[in-house]
This record gives C-alpha cells, sequence and structure tokens, in this order.
C-alpha cells in the first residue's frame, strides 16, 4: 500500500511539473502585434507580429537631415541606432503584450516658414553618436543676430549609450535691425554633406524670422 501511495505522488508531481512547464513555455513563445498606424511600409522589414522577448529591429534606411523623425513605442520616445550596411533602425525587446509605434515627422523649412517673427528662432537637427552628422553655422553678419547652440538627448542616460539619438539645437536672437544670411553645415563621414541657408530679418524691436532660402525662391 506505502508503495502505491509513493509511486500515485511521483506520477502527481510529474504531472503538475507538466502542465507547469507547458504554460511557462506556451507564454515565452506566444506573438504579440505591432501597430503600425498606416506607416508599416516605412521600415523594410516590418512584421506584424513577434514573439514575446524577443529583439526587434526595424530598418529604414537612409534619413534626410533636413527632416526631423521621431519615433514613439507606446507612447515613449525611442531613438534610433545606424547600421553601416543596412542604415537607420529601431531595436526595442519585444513585450508580453501589443504595441502601439508612432512616427511623427517635421520637416524643417516648412517649420521655418510658418514661424514668423519673435524674440528668438530655433533651429533642431536630428543625429546620433557614432556617425551621426555633426552641425555648424556660419552666419554672414555676426553683428545682426547671435546664437547659442546645444544638444539634448530622449533622456539623460541615453549620452551613455552608443548610437543613442539626439537634437542638435540652434537659437538665434537679434542683436540690431537688419538682415543677414545663415548656413548650416552638417558633416558626417557615413552621411552625404548638406547646406541649409535661411534669411533671418530683425526688425526694430529686435524680434527674429527665419526663412529658408528655398521658399523664397
Amino acid at each position: 500500500m506505502k508503495k502505491i501511495r509513493h509511486f500515485s505522488r511521483i506520477v502527481c508531481v510529474l504531472l503538475l511539473g507538466g502542465v507547469f512547464l507547458t504554460g511557462a513555455s506556451g507564454c515565452h513563445f506566444a506573438k504579440y502585434c505591432v501597430d503600425y498606424g498606416d506607416k508599416k511600409d516605412f521600415f523594410k522589414n516590418a512584421k506584424s507580429s513577434y514573439r514575446a522577448g524577443s529583439t526587434v529591429k526595424l530598418f529604414y534606411g537612409e534619413s534626410p537631415t533636413d527632416t526631423v523623425f521621431t519615433f514613439y513605442l507606446n507612447g515613449s520616445e525611442i531613438s534610433p541606432q545606424y547600421d553601416e550596411k543596412n542604415g537607420f533602425y529601431l531595436q526595442f525587446v519585444m513585450p508580453a503584450h501589443d504595441v502601439e509605434l508612432e512616427i511623427g515627422k517635421a520637416n524643417l523649412t516648412e517649420v521655418v516658414k510658418k514661424a514668423g517673427f519673435k524674440d528668438e528662432q530655433v533651429l533642431s537637427f536630428n543625429s546620433f553618436d557614432g556617425g551621426g552628422p555633426e552641425f555648424s553655422v556660419e552666419i554672414e553678419d555676426p553683428s545682426i543676430i547671435t546664437y547659442t547652440s546645444e544638444h539634448i538627448y530622449a533622456k539623460e542616460d541615453h549620452e551613455e549609450l552608443c548610437g543613442a539619438g539626439y537634437d542638435v539645437i540652434f537659437t538665434f536672437k537679434g542683436s540690431k535691425p537688419g538682415s543677414t544670411v545663415i548656413t548650416v553645415f552638417s558633416s558626417s563621414p557615413i552621411i552625404e554633406p548638406e547646406a541649409y541657408t535661411y534669411v533671418a530679418t530683425v526688425d526694430e524691436n529686435l524680434k527674429i524670422n527665419l526663412e529658408s532660402r528655398e521658399t523664397q525662391e
């Protein structure tokens, strides 16, 4: 009788262990969906779903330096990275639930065209550590306007991440009434150099307006 009871306990433990392992395995290998909105074709290799715990890499090639892309995964900003062979990509670990990926885009020419006269004007350019474009400013008449520059990461700890994305912010203010030309140069070992030209106008109240030279032609 004791042998039968002992055998029954062993069988029970084995059955419970099997149920537990099956449940854990099923959870680990479950797939969850990525909602791209209408932007799924933006990525070269986007899939509709991924297994929980897997690393997701979404490639989207080259990014024009006059366009700022922002990416949000379930409302939290995610910074792009760069691969020399495939270009820019996003990377994240798929959680055990569905996610929503949003893509924002702003063309600098459009932003500047609608700016109007203000106490200060801002130009923002997107870059990343490890080969992203570096930006410099040349002012035809520096007595008319002044500027400051800063690098802003999506989060403070991103400064310690290889390939982390950041914004280069130039802030311009008027010093005296007049008009001058601003040229922003970008240079990178992996991206073609670019130059962006703007006309800055300062009124009698030292308010400044920026307009892309392309929009004037």
